[in-house]
């Protein structure tokens, strides 16, 4: 049974699980801060934040599993457990994604810039952090409808990568010599996009916590108040990480 001492680890574990927000997030605002400016040398000391969030990630992943195996908790103390589970899962793979940018603005930085940005990817940079601001807004004030509002803007997100990728074919198309240039648009483009679907995922566990409602894996049958997950998820979690860790350098 749950004790003085379990509420103090559960406290902990919270304030853990946000202080990792914090570091995710600092380091994907320093990942878009250097796709922007076009910056190798900043996206090269960005990349090397990940340590510390998978580091982060260990330690909830270790202390949730402790906590759920020597107190037996329950409802809601049990829903907040399995769920810091995923949230930290979720986390790690945004640090991912953020050091895939970087990534990418190595590669632009080393082909040049021929044409500026496309204003698509500019606001799909700024609709995914948004989205990932907003998700971790809902879960430090333990907001589920706050974190429906997220779920709202995830089809949004979709139609911007879809269209940056077809934009991005017709304009190699038309000018051969940009091709390096257009498919790393198309590689920076759906790195954003996956950054959504996470932020998309850290909003189901908040409304998963505080009202009890799993809304997961609901495409096509949406629960009262349209929190489904968009149809365009990947089908397994496999192919979802795969997306994540996908090394697109040459």
């Amino acid at each position: 049974m749950p004790t003085a001492f379990f509420d103090k680890e559960l406290y902990r574990l919270r304030e853990t699980l946000a202080q990792m927000g914090g570091a995710v997030e600092r380091m994907l605002d320093s990942a878009l801060e250097a796709l922007r400016a076009n910056d190798a040398a900043a996206a090269d000391q960005t990349i090397l934040l990940d340590k510390a969030i998978n580091d982060y990630d260990n330690r909830i992943t270790n202390k949730a599993i402790l906590l759920i195996a020597t107190n037996q908790p329950v409802a809601g103390d049990l829903r907040f457990l399995a769920a810091a589970l995923r949230l930290a899962a979720e986390l790690e793979r945004i640090g991912d994604l953020s050091a895939n940018l970087c990534r990418r603005t190595r590669a632009l930085a080393s082909v040049g810039v021929p044409a500026p940005f496309p204003e698509e990817l500019d606001e799909l940079a700024v609709l995914a952090r948004r989205m990932f601001g907003g998700a971790l807004d809902a879960l430090a004030n333990r907001n589920p409808a706050r974190a429906r509002e997220i779920l709202a803007l995830d089809d949004r997100a979709d139609e911007l990568n879809r269209r940056i990728r077809q934009n991005m074919i017709e304009e190699i198309a038309r000018d051969g010599p940009k091709i390096r240039w257009g498919l790393e648009i198309i590689y920076t483009a759906a790195h954003l996009e996956r950054l959504a679907d996470h932020a998309t995922n850290l909003s189901e566990e908040v409304i998963y916590i505080y009202s009890g409602r799993n809304v997961r894996h609901c495409a096509g049958d949406s629960p009262p108040g349209g929190e489904g997950r968009p149809e365009s998820r990947p089908e397994t979690l496999a192919e979802g990480n795969r997306l994540d860790r996908e090394d697109l350098e040459d």
